[in-house]
């Protein structure tokens, strides 16, 4: 049977969360953006910790490998706290997949829960992998993700569906958030969404979901927290381009990209956390959710998930996309 693309599934690493809208290291001032400003933060957060970062880790606790990729999709592996540079090679892909409990892929495969292969998008079909990549079922839709308890959803249609075997080589859908349900959810204010679609889902738990959700009329963009087919919260303001929905290794935060420069996070219950870099791209948890790495594109920064990040560790990655092992 055919095999679809190279992917790579990485166990018990940590998903991604942590908010892009405060930064903690700047001030009123609002000068520069960019690498101006990473080199602000950076000055800021080391100027009272002469230490080199492999100290401070060491002092820290931090432990384990972490994988960043590059802007070429290199793919890169780190032993924390000594820096060695374990593994270096050409990437599949410029951005990693995540699943429920930790469990990552670079590619466009995204990885099972229970590490039994995954699934990908392929021509408006989603196609289940079997453990060696081969292709099993398929069926109508995209933007493959899996619950906590193992259940293939995807979107199909603007809706979020279940897809269920109904035979040897086929999945059918149940619906589970439809066209209207989300009318429902955005349709009046704040949002005011004519046309509501969901574009992407990831899972918190297997009944909760955060979902991206898109206006074709207005264009604009909204992340909601949703149980079953009521919505929990969201944020009271449209985006224009969110993407890149994942979750934490423990289903506590929710996290998409902003016009793939800043990120947006929320809690299972909905509520922003304010607690991240402005420049940051991506973030990772470790699988208990203790640390945290934020990818600016110019470096890591490393930091203790449930405080304020007023001691960043910087690390010298000019990372895209991290994950932590």
């Amino acid at each position: 049977m055919k095999r679809i693309g190279t992917w790579l599934v990485v166990a018990a690493i940590g998903a991604l969360g942590v908010a892009a809208a405060v930064d903690a290291f700047r001030g009123a001032s609002g000068e520069a953006e960019g690498a101006s400003e990473t080199k602000r933060e950076t000055a800021t957060t080391t100027a009272a910790t002469p230490d080199s970062p492999a100290d401070r880790l060491r002092e820290l606790g931090v432990r384990g490998d972490l994988l960043w990729i590059d802007a070429d999709c290199g793919l890169h592996r780190v032993a924390l706290p000594s820096f060695a540079e374990v593994s270096s090679e050409p990437g599949d892909g410029c951005r990693f997949r995540t699943a429920p409990g930790g469990r990552v892929a670079v590619g466009d495969a995204v990885p099972a829960t229970d590490g039994g292969g995954g699934a990908v998008c392929d021509a408006g079909q989603v196609v289940r992998l079997g453990a060696d990549g081969r292709i099993g079922a398929t069926g109508r839709g995209c933007a493959p993700a899996w619950t906590p308890d193992g259940r293939l959803t995807a979107i199909r249609a603007g809706e979020v569906v279940e897809l269920r075997p109904c035979g040897r080589d086929s999945l059918c859908p149940r619906r589970l958030v439809t066209r209207a349900d989300l009318g429902r959810m955005f349709g009046g204010i704040p949002w005011a969404f004519a046309d509501p679609a969901a574009t992407e889902v990831a899972w918190l738990t297997d009944r909760t979901a955060a979902v991206l959700v898109h206006d074709r009329a207005s264009r604009n963009d909204v992340i909601g927290i949703v149980r079953g087919r009521r919505l929990i919260a969201s944020p009271p303001f449209p985006y224009e381009v969110l993407d890149d929905l994942r979750t934490s290794p423990r289903g506590t935060f929710a996290a998409a990209r902003i016009n793939r420069q800043a990120l947006v996070v929320l809690d299972r219950a909905g509520r922003p956390q304010m607690n991240g870099l402005r420049s940051a791209r991506a973030v990772a948890w470790t699988r208990d959710e203790r640390w945290t790495a934020a990818a600016t594109g110019n470096e890591v920064f490393v930091y203790e998930t449930r405080r304020r990040p007023l001691t960043l560790v910087s690390l010298p990655f000019p990372a895209v996309d991290v994950a932590w092992e």
